[in-house]
C-alpha cells in the first residue's frame, strides 16, 4: 500500500510539474545578440497562466521583447493573460513587453532580472503589487503607468537611483515612502494618482520636477526627511492637488515652492 502511495505521489508531483511548464511551441524566439541565448518576442499560446521554460529549443531564456517591435506579451489574445511567472535566466523585459494585459494581476520576476524597459507592463489594471527583484540596476520611464498597483514595491533595489519618468503615473497607489537614495523623480511620475494620500521624500532627493504629483486630489500629507532645507521645484509640482494639509503646504513653501496646490 505504502509503494503504491508513493507511485501515485511521485506521479502527480511530475504531472504538476509538467503543467507548470508552458509548452515551447507557444513561444516564438530569436537569438540575443551576443548569441548565447534566446529572446521571446511573441506568446501564441491559449493559457491564461503562463510558466515561461528555462530553456527553449536548447537555449536558455534570456530576455522578453525587444525595443525594435516584438512586445511579447502585449498583442492578440496574449492580452488575455492573468498570470506569468519568468525564469532564473531572464535578465531583460523589454519595453512594452507586457503592455495592456488587461487581466494580468500576477507576475512572478527572476532574481536574474536586472532591466525593465519602457512601458513594460504599463495599462495592467489588474496588478495589483509587484516585487521587485533586489538586483535590479533599471526601471525604465511609464514601466507600471496606468497599471492597478495599490502600494510602492518594497524593497526596492539599491542600485536603482533614479524613478523614471510617468513611472507610476495614473495608478492605484495609497500611500508612497520613496526610498532613502533615490537622487531624482521624473516628470508626472505620481501625477492622476487619485488614490494617493500621503507622501514622504528622502533626504537624498534635492529636485522635483514638472508634475510629479499633479492632480493628486487624494493628497493630504507630504513628509519631507527634517535634514532637507532646500529643495529646486518646478512650479507645478503639486498643481491640481488642492487637498494638502496646511502643514505639509508650510513646509513646502519654506522648502522654496511657489506654485499652485
Amino acid at each position: 500500500m505504502k509503494k503504491y502511495f508513493l507511485i501515485v505521489f511521485i506521479l502527480f508531483a511530475v504531472s504538476v510539474v509538467y503543467a507548470q511548464t508552458t509548452p515551447e511551441s507557444d513561444f516564438i524566439v530569436i537569438l540575443t545578440d551576443d548569441y548565447t541565448g534566446v529572446v521571446i518576442v511573441e506568446y501564441t499560446g491559449s493559457s491564461g497562466d503562463v510558466y515561461i521554460p528555462a530553456i527553449i529549443q536548447g537555449m536558455p531564456v534570456k530576455e522578453i521583447g525587444r525595443s525594435n517591435g516584438w512586445r511579447a506579451f502585449s498583442d492578440n489574445s496574449s492580452r488575455f493573460i492573468t498570470s506569468v511567472v519568468i525564469p532564473e535566466s531572464v535578465t531583460i523585459i523589454g519595453p512594452r513587453a507586457f503592455e495592456s494585459c488587461i487581466r494580468l494581476s500576477s507576475v512572478t520576476l527572476p532574481s536574474t532580472l536586472v532591466s525593465i524597459g519602457w512601458g513594460a507592463f504599463s495599462g495592467c489594471i489588474a496588478l495589483t503589487s509587484i516585487t521587485l527583484p533586489v538586483g535590479l540596476t533599471e526601471i525604465e520611464g511609464y514601466a507600471f503607468n496606468n497599471t492597478g498597483l495599490i502600494s510602492f514595491p518594497n524593497p526596492w533595489p539599491k542600485a536603482v537611483t533614479i524613478i523614471n519618468e510617468w513611472m507610476f503615473r495614473g495608478t492605484k497607489l495609497h500611500t508612497v515612502v520613496i526610498p532613502e537614495g533615490i537622487t531624482s523623480i521624473g516628470n508626472e511620475v505620481f501625477a492622476l494618482c487619485n488614490d494617493l494620500t500621503s507622501v514622504t521624500l528622502p533626504s537624498t532627493i534635492s529636485s522635483l520636477t514638472r508634475g510629479i504629483f499633479f492632480n493628486c486630489r487624494s493628497l493630504i500629507t507630504v513628509n519631507i526627511h527634517e535634514s532637507i532645507e532646500k529643495i529646486q521645484f518646478d512650479f507645478n509640482v503639486f498643481s491640481g492637488s488642492r487637498n494638502i494639509n496646511i502643514a505639509s503646504q508650510a513646509r513646502l513653501r519654506q522648502l522654496g515652492y511657489s506654485g499652485n496646490f
